[in-house]
């Protein structure tokens, strides 16, 4: 991730459209229409972005917003200014139901399958997240995950009173390739542009966030140094991932998967087997048999700089993604089989 690369005149646009329609203040939300629609944005893309922040900002405000860009849209049609429609979503897929389609992406936007005390306290929210956020919603292709995690945080940090989300949303944001000069902007555009004291709240979220992050980078790069050889009989993490890729990025994609699985291998004495595989009827669709000595070296890996390198690089050119878990039948007899490997 290139720490020092910052937010485009679009992906600024998108910051005060979002945060003015989470607050509701539709006469700066005009104007940030006005300016986006002027910096080239789609129509398509800004629809896209205020159907999704129903789902943060309620449908009062996401109607709202949607009617002000309808007027906005219709004013300069009269005008003769001629904006960009943009693309149309794909259709979703029809072999999956929306409950399994938002799981998977759930698990691809965060980078590890959601479990938590509140959705065990009412799964129905859990359903709902799952199925409709983010199967319905960020099931739509026509705009990337990075872009709906920017609108999501603009969102957010315009409404105030959000900061539990904001804080989760900071880290997503960055785990699908928003940098950290992106967001320290996107704060700043708040506090400038939109509120002042909500923005300064925002601020004080993010930086507490990057302290953490390199914390625990540092905790991270310290616990894999000191990592003892695992016991192999007990405790470990065993996962079949089932991933297809996107044909014409399966080239690319195998290079940097076998890079990435290599340095995990060699440098992580915690993980003890990412070993890809590809169907031979179909090679996008690709199978990976991870092992790791503890839910604790698994916890490891996900941030090291190779897996952060493996994710964000490789997030578009994934279609779908499943994380099976699985338990071992036979754990002593894994020793043999890497032993009979190494012979």
């Amino acid at each position: 991730m290139n720490k020092e690369q910052a937010l485009d005149s679009k992906e600024q646009t998108i910051v005060t459209i979002s945060a003015f329609t989470a607050n509701g203040d539709l006469a700066q939300l005009r104007d940030a229409l006005t300016e986006g629609l002027n910096a080239g944005m789609p129509i398509n893309d800004i629809k896209e972005i205020l159907v999704q922040l129903y789902a943060y900002a309620g449908f009062p405000r996401s109607l709202n917003a949607l009617h002000t860009l309808m007027e906005i849209v219709k004013e300069r049609k009269a005008k003769g200014i001629s904006d960009a429609i943009g693309n149309e979503p794909n259709p979703l897929p029809v072999d999956k139901s929306s409950v399994e389609f938002g799981t998977a992406n759930q698990t691809k936007l965060i980078g590890r399958p959601v479990r938590g005390e509140v959705y065990e306290f009412a799964p129905a929210i859990d359903l709902f997240l799952k199925a409709h956020l983010f199967g319905d919603i960020f099931g739509r292709d026509n705009l990337d995950w990075k872009t709906r995690e920017l609108a999501t945080i603009s969102a957010l940090a315009g409404l105030g009173g959000a900061e539990n989300q904001l804080r989760s949303h900071f880290g997503v944001g960055m785990y699908n390739g928003l940098t950290e000069k992106q967001l320290s902007q996107l704060v700043s555009i708040v506090q400038t542009k939109v509120d002042w004291k909500d923005g300064e709240a925002a601020n004080k979220v993010l930086q507490s966030v990057l302290k953490q992050r390199q914390s625990n980078t540092l905790a991270t790069n310290e616990a894999i140094r000191d990592y003892n050889q695992p016991n192999l009989k007990t405790g470990m993490l065993i996962r079949i991932s089932e991933i297809e890729i996107h044909r014409k990025d399966l080239e690319a994609y195998k290079a940097i998967l076998k890079e990435e699985s290599e340095a995990s291998v060699r440098l992580e004495p915690g993980v003890i087997s990412i070993f890809p595989m590809s169907k031979k009827t179909d090679s996008t669709q690709v199978r990976i048999l991870e092992i790791y000595a503890s839910q604790e070296a698994y916890e490891l890996h996900l941030k090291t700089p190779h897996f952060q390198k493996y994710k964000t690089s490789t997030l578009n050119m994934v279609k779908s993604l499943q994380l099976i878990d699985m338990d071992a039948m036979d754990p002593e007899t894994i020793n043999k089989i890497f032993g009979k490997l190494k012979e």
